[in-house]
């Protein structure tokens, strides 16, 4: 039972942890794309 809901534990700080990435993937991407339009 313990063990279970230890790997439920790390299972879900993977996913918030890949959904951070993401997040701050984006952060950097956005910027990046609007001022490369802003050149082109």
């Amino acid at each position: 039972m313990g063990r279970q809901s230890k790997n439920n534990n790390q299972y879900l700080l993977l996913v918030s942890k890949d959904i951070l990435v993401f997040k701050l993937d984006n952060l950097v991407k956005f910027p990046l794309a609007m001022m490369s339009l802003f050149v082109l």
